[in-house]
């Protein structure tokens, strides 16, 4: 089976793919993704233009115990409806895991569609995303949406002029409309978030101006806003907002003091969004750090990339670990699959699907 590479614009010469498969998306979401994503992607294909397959890698710049790595989100997953049950996808998914393993990628990510696709290829569930709902079904459609590219401030119960020293409640795209401003203001959002995940988690997505800036666009191909929470001038939280359809969505949110957003609630149970995949093991373990230092002789099978499978000595100590392949001599004190070792590997992780 022939499997074709894309890069840059290339990319481009998938769109005709994903509006065949990819029906749910608006116009305006796709318009927005071949624009802004697609010609930064790699793209691995199946058969002649418009193709019979595809898969995207987007790269992310992803903190992984302290050490930034550029990982992989797999999106884009396609394949015609009379090509499909043909092999097609996993000589897609294994090309693309065996060039990352190639360059040491630690491990790649992804949002399934359907998790038994991906279950076969060893990966796990590492992220749930906490669901909020509004306390007031209208309030969205009654006091955001209205708000949405304006200028005007709001109090937290909805009504107008914030207080002076209380928060208040801002429109992204409406505070951004000039084009420095808006870099201002995504440069700003960006330190905040980092801010906020270096202090509550471990692995995440690396933040910028431009992180945003693309952000805001995807989210408003999605009917929705990035809404700033402001104390006294400076950020204190804020939220993405998004509604396709009739469904109405909190995609994201931080704040510094819990309870901020009081017309939101969080559900008891969060969603599972996100699967990844360790490929390169020995790059996976190397990121890992302990409170004190253990060493444990472990055995790893994995079925797929056997590239990993081995023996190993890992040494882990509060500033990472020390790997090294061993011989296939004496016992291992732990044997386990890949998919076996990945809960293990990923603590601490906040990956959304917006990325």
């Amino acid at each position: 089976m022939e499997i074709t590479r894309l890069t840059k614009k290339r990319c481009l010469t998938t769109r005709k793919l994903w509006e065949t498969v990819f029906t749910e998306d608006s116009r305006k979401f796709v318009d927005y993704y071949y624009k802004e994503k697609a010609p930064h992607n790699i793209a691995y294909v199946t058969g002649e233009e418009p193709y019979d397959s595809m898969l995207f890698c987007t790269p992310y710049p992803v903190e992984v115990y302290g050490r930034l790595k550029e990982l992989f989100y797999i999106v884009g997953v396609a394949t015609k409806e009379e090509c499909r049950h043909q092999g097609k996808m996993t000589a897609l998914l294994m090309t693309a895991m065996e060039g990352m393993y190639r360059d040491k990628v630690p491990f790649t990510f992804l949002m399934p569609a359907d998790p038994a696709i991906y279950e076969p290829f060893d990966f796990s569930y590492i992220y749930e995303r906490p669901q909020w709902t509004f306390h007031d079904g209208q309030f969205p459609l009654e006091v955001l949406e209205p708000l949405m590219g304006t200028e005007g401030r709001l109090k937290l119960d909805g009504s107008q002029e914030g207080a002076e020293n209380g928060y208040s409640l801002v429109s992204l795209s409406g505070q951004g409309k000039k084009e420095a401003k808006r870099h201002r203001l995504c440069s700003t959002l960006a330190d905040y978030a980092n801010s906020w995940l270096e202090k509550n988690k471990q692995i995440f997505v690396k933040r910028n101006s431009h992180y945003y800036e693309r952000q805001l666009k995807e989210i408003e191909a999605q009917n929705g806003d990035i809404f700033l929470l402001e104390k006294e001038g400076s950020l204190a939280g804020f939220f993405l907002y998004a509604r396709e359809g009739e469904e109405v969505t909190v995609q994201e949110m931080m704040e510094t003091i819990p309870g901020s957003f009081p017309f939101l609630t969080e559900k008891e149970e969060a969603k599972p969004i996100i699967m990844a995949r360790i490929i390169h093991l020995e790059e996976m373990m190397k990121l890992v750090k302990s409170p004190e230092n253990r060493a444990v002789l472990i055995d790893i099978e994995d079925p797929d990339l056997p590239q990993n499978d081995g023996l190993y000595l890992w040494e882990i100590t509060p500033h990472g670990s020390r790997v090294s392949r061993q011989r296939e001599v004496g016992d291992a004190e732990v044997r386990m699959t890949i998919k076996e070792l990945t809960p293990y590997l990923f603590q601490g992780v906040f990956l959304n699907e917006i990325v």
